[in-house]
């Protein structure tokens, strides 16, 4: 073999370039990990203020105390409309129109001119009517909607007068729909028929608002730093959507070594990741994933 070998002399040069590209690959991955020998405790947010609700300390204390320990990393997913709903003491209701449609005379719960907007423009089943009460929240949604979603022609809004509500409806697909797992209807003999699937919500109840200002101080207050968490998803997540987003953080002050990503994609991905990734390059931040043994996000 080694007299193969030493008459080969072609064998003998591809051996040796081989060797030459596995060095060099080597070489770089032992620079790349120099610069990166660090790792950091990263608190989630929303957990923590579940912690602090069973314990006798508010989240400010939960986080100074972290903090102390050089904990001060906070992971923090922007508001949706579903986290104002559940996580918030704001006045805020949203469904889809099939759920809607249960109650007798649903329509009129709504301004007249509200519907005759909505009837024009055409509904469904898989549509979502959402109405908010409160200076605060109506003027932050009135803003975070008509920026975050991708076109005029998906939403129609009506914005209040001082102390009134805000009626919004957005356009969704089959695609945005969220179902329960499949049931079937069952005969005297305990034998399926027909199979049926539950309305449980949109993929738009949990597309990323924007920050709550209150979250923002809280974590600053804290001197802590926030790791932002953006949720996005295909179909609503285009240019007009990434702009949004940036604009966020650097009204924020945010200023990330790195983002971590939810939803099914980063931001911007329905145009392509351009917006992203100039972003990324003008502050020298990285992105991270986490991986997800639910496979729910």
């Amino acid at each position: 073999m080694y007299k193969y070998i030493k008459n080969n002399k072609i064998l003998l040069g591809l051996l040796a370039l081989s060797l030459i590209v596995c060095l060099v690959a080597l070489g770089q991955r032992f620079m790349a990990e120099q610069g990166a020998k660090k790792y950091d405790v990263v608190l989630d947010y929303t957990e923590l203020k579940t912690m602090a609700e069973q314990s006798g300390h508010d989240v400010s204390w939960w986080l100074k105390s972290f903090a102390g320990y050089g904990i001060n990393k906070v992971g923090l997913t922007e508001t949706s409309i579903r986290s104002l709903i559940e996580d918030t003491d704001y006045d805020v209701e949203c469904d889809e129109i099939d759920n809607l449609r249960k109650k007798a005379n649903w329509e009129r719960e709504y301004p007249e001119e509200f519907f005759e907007l909505v009837k024009a423009h055409g509904y469904d089943d898989y549509d979502l009517i959402l109405t908010a009460e409160g200076d605060f929240i109506t003027e932050f949604l009135g803003n975070a909607l008509p920026e975050r979603l991708s076109s005029e022609e998906k939403f129609i809004i009506m914005r209040p007068g001082q102390g009134e509500k805000l009626y919004a409806y957005i356009d969704c697909t089959p695609d945005d729909t969220l179902y329960s797992e499949t049931e079937k209807y069952l005969d005297s003999m305990n034998k399926g028929f027909k199979e049926y699937s539950n309305f449980m919500g949109s993929k738009l109840m949990e597309l990323s608002l924007g920050f709550l200002p209150e979250d923002v101080k809280l974590i600053k207050d804290a001197g802590c730093e926030i790791v932002p968490r953006t949720l996005s998803y295909a179909g609503w997540n285009g240019k007009s959507f990434a702009e949004a987003v940036i604009r966020g953080y650097e009204e924020n002050g945010i200023k990330p070594d790195y983002l971590i990503v939810g939803g099914q994609g980063i931001f911007g991905n329905d145009d392509g990741i351009a917006a992203a990734l100039e972003y990324m390059r003008e502050n020298g931040t990285a992105v991270c994933l986490i991986e997800d043994t639910t496979q729910r996000q």
